[in-house]
């Protein structure tokens, strides 16, 4: 790299290195600060310590043959992710200067759109330097490849340099698909079938699993079941228990596919079409295998934009992941609690039928819309909490409380009493028994 742009990117560094270090310590002096304000200031200090990296990296690249160093020299083009960066940290740095002198005391000033803005630019520099220093070190292992013809006797440690670099090539590789897949889809249905599931008492929903309805169901191609059942019934729970039942009958097997869509009223403003078929194709694709050619795509079209895709090229790709499977579960729980503005819920649905093959898909919910049920090869079921479950599940609480498991120690028949009772007043509600016949005991 020439001394010119070297110390044009140094400098560009030492700046940012000074600016962020400010940001960190005013950060370290907002008392009481909330959680994200903390994180803000973490993610802050983890890009110090790249920014160190980097600054050696340029130092070494002084007087240095070019190619070896490109992708570095780049990261300090006009506007790019330095300026950018640089731009946001120091209009946050004068925010808390202003707080500061108004009220004598630093407040955090920026609101969580701004700061998600901040630490959208965070996540672009961390990811643009690691990869130009990977890059660049890639480029130097290609070289070095090159004189291995011409010094043999040193071709046995050049080739261990060699595969240690291929192994960080591969690292990095993977890192940037990983990253794509979270940029893509920030819903994360894994966790709400896992936390959801673990909600279950052992023995319970089996009889769902083996109603004549549910089996011939999951042997039709491309039916609907709507299940319907009464606020507080426990269909999340069911509906866990429905995936869980798919994926061990899927596993291993490289025909079929689930996937499953949590509506939660209180996240309807993320849980738009796009981001739920995002969702749907995430639990789909398999993070250990090369990054699509789809996907590179959209991800270097929008990514560095800070733009989504469109609902079409979302369908597009999850269409892609399917293309070899021959049956598709897909279970919506909770679809009254998805927002219908501008006809969401038929979006979603209309975009989930167009996949090939269609896909069987059973929803839960409250109630369903008429032109829904009117749909060719839609089934119904009623779903709720059978008195046998709720026996379970009253039995496997007592347990769980200490003050009623002594009691129930001291007397035999109270157990049976207790579970009797809730079972006759909890009317068919889990949630009933949960937040007023349990608090009551």
């Amino acid at each position: 790299m020439d001394p010119v742009t070297a110390i044009g990117l140094a400098a560009s560094i030492v700046q940012l290195i000074t600016t962020t270090t400010q940001t960190v310590q005013y950060v370290n002096q907002i008392k009481n600060a909330p959680k994200e304000v903390g994180e803000f200031g973490q993610e802050a200090s983890n890009v110090l310590i790249l920014l160190w990296r980097l600054r050696a990296r340029v130092d070494e690249a002084k007087g240095q043959q070019d190619s070896w160093f490109t992708s570095v020299a780049a990261l300090g083009v006009p506007n790019g992710v330095l300026y950018q960066l640089q731009e946001a940290l120091e209009r946050v740095v004068d925010r808390l200067n202003q707080t500061k002198k108004l009220r004598k005391r630093i407040f955090w000033p920026l609101d969580k759109n701004e700061l998600s803005s901040v630490l959208l630019r965070i996540e672009r520099l961390k990811t643009s330097v690691s990869l130009a220093l990977q890059d660049d070190l890639i480029k130097l292992a290609r070289t070095i490849e090159s004189y291995t013809v011409e010094i043999p006797e040193r071709l046995k440690s050049i080739t261990r340099v060699k595969s240690i670099l291929e192994e960080q090539e591969v690292r990095a590789i993977d890192e940037q698909h990983r990253q794509a897949i979270e940029w893509l889809s920030p819903l994360n249905f894994f966790a709400m079938q896992n936390e959801t599931l673990q909600k279950r008492e052992s023995g319970t929903a089996t009889w769902l699993l083996r109603d004549p309805k549910f089996e011939r169901w999951m042997e039709s191609s491309g039916d609907i079941l709507c299940c319907q059942g009464i606020p507080g019934a426990g269909k999340t729970v069911l509906a866990s228990v429905i995936v869980d039942h798919l994926n061990r009958r899927c596993r291993g097997s490289d025909d079929s596919a689930v996937g499953c869509v949590y509506f939660r009223y209180s996240e309807r403003l993320s849980q738009s079409p796009a981001n739920l078929i995002a969702g749907l194709w995430r639990q789909l694709v398999d993070s250990h295998e090369p990054m699509s050619t789809q996907l590179k795509g959209l991800y270097a079209k929008h990514f560095s934009q800070g733009t989504r895709p469109a609902l079409d090229a979302l369908c597009g790709l999850l269409q892609a992941e399917l293309r070899s499977r021959s049956k598709i579960f897909i279970v919506l729980d909770a679809l009254d609690e998805c927002p219908d503005d501008e006809g969401s819920r038929s979006t979603l649905l209309d975009a989930i039928r167009a996949l090939d093959p269609v896909p069987n898909i059973l929803i839960t919910s409250r109630t369903f819309d008429d032109d829904l049920l009117a749909l060719e090869h839609v089934r119904t079921l009623v779903i709720g909490a059978r008195p046998e479950d709720m026996q379970k599940y009253i039995t496997a609480r007592i347990q769980r409380e200490s003050r009623l498991k002594k009691h129930v120690a001291q007397d035999h028949n109270l157990a049976e009493l207790i579970v009797e009772t809730l079972v006759a007043r909890a009317k068919e509600m889990y949630v009933l028994l949960d937040r007023v016949l349990f608090a009551q005991l």
